[in-house]
């Protein structure tokens, strides 16, 4: 039987972006959703339906981020067309999470967590206890803040930081107060979240903390962790470090994980003018790019190899990267002022129902 605090137990763990070294073999993975599929064929109920879209999307999240949004778009339709919207706050957030964590897309990533937080309210008023407890206030609060972290948006990002529940930011043990997270009482992964997100405000001192917390301040660093460490390495300049746990970090199957740190190394040895060993790492996200989505290892990548060459004065090349870069920063640009402007709308909406 569905059951959704373990659906978004595993989600969460996904978000965290933790060594994926026991992946499901894809075979595995395809008999699976050939089953879910054949489920939801014959499934008695609407909700069984949008349960098994769910399952599938799950499955997906990593290998097929684009398959993974398909079937939470296909529970969404059947959620709203049969009135079902106590399930929205789990297909938002979920889509939110695919956009934000694995493709790098956080303006519509946005976008989606707010849509999240509109449900989750709604799921509070109607009283829906068993769904507010999967996907709560927090749990859309902090996803909201690190949607606007990722964007550069440190006010916004904040803003929401502060009406989290203060327990749920503290590393400390608080008696009486579990940190939950999207269904997960682990405090190592909502100290890896709170990680990535006070790395993206450039907040090193908080990020650290966090980090050192996850291992009781043991100097433990492996999978994503080593990239967490090598990134507060990389902001103290110390580039030889940051590659060390950069290069442990890129050791995973995971898509967008080796692509970040592929284009990570890329930057550090740019930085030591070691120009050669950046050429070759930045070639190596602009190869992945070709199958994966990763905006922003991609757009990085692709800046880095325009300056090199112009730097070298290989003006051929020089002139593909930067057309490439600027064809893609401008439609990511585009991408940005339509979501902003969704997602001020959602926002507003919000707080007009809040103030009712």
């Amino acid at each position: 039987m569905f059951n959704i605090k373990s659906v978004l137990k595993n989600i969460f763990l996904i978000v965290l972006l933790t060594v994926c070294s026991n992946v499901i073999a894809q075979k595995k993975v395809s008999i699976n959703i050939v089953d879910s599929l054949n489920k939801i064929e014959i499934a008695s109920s609407e909700n069984e339906k949008i349960e098994t879209y769910i399952r599938i999307a799950r499955v997906y999240l990593i290998d097929n981020p684009d398959s993974s949004l398909l079937f939470y778009k296909k529970a969404e339709d059947v959620a709203k067309t049969k009135n079902l919207e106590q399930y929205l706050p789990i297909i938002n957030i979920g889509k939110s999470i695919v956009l934000t964590f694995v493709t790098g897309n956080y303006p519509l990533g946005l976008v989606y967590a707010y849509e999240g937080l509109k449900y989750v309210n709604k799921n509070i008023a109607s009283g829906n206890n068993k769904y507010t407890s999967a996907v709560n206030l927090d749990d859309a609060n902090l996803i909201i803040a690190y949607a606007y972290a990722c964007l550069g948006n440190k006010p916004k990002a904040h803003e929401y930081l502060k009406i989290v529940s203060p327990h749920l930011l503290d590393t400390t043990k608080v008696i009486g107060k579990k940190r939950k997270f999207l269904d997960n009482n682990t405090d190592g992964g909502l100290n890896q979240f709170l990680t990535k997100l006070y790395i993206h405000l450039q907040e090193y001192d908080n990020a650290e903390k966090y980090l050192k917390a996850i291992f009781n301040n043991k100097k433990i660093f492996t999978g994503y962790n080593a990239m967490l460490n090598g990134k507060i390495f990389k902001s103290k300049n110390l580039y030889d470090s940051a590659i060390h746990y950069f290069t442990t970090a890129s050791q995973v199957d995971f898509f967008k994980d080796k692509m970040e740190a592929y284009a990570l190394i890329a930057e550090c040895y740019q930085q030591l003018n070691q120009n050669d060993s950046a050429i070759l790492y930045a070639y190596k996200v602009i190869e992945l790019s070709k199958d994966h989505i990763y905006s922003e290892g991609e757009l990085s990548s692709n800046k880095l190899l325009y300056e090199v060459y112009q730097k070298r004065g290989i003006k051929d090349s020089a002139y593909k990267y930067i057309v490439q870069y600027v064809t893609l920063k401008n439609k990511i640009f585009d991408n940005i002022q339509a979501n902003n402007i969704q997602s001020k709308i959602i926002e507003e909406q919000l707080k007009s129902e809040e103030a009712l």
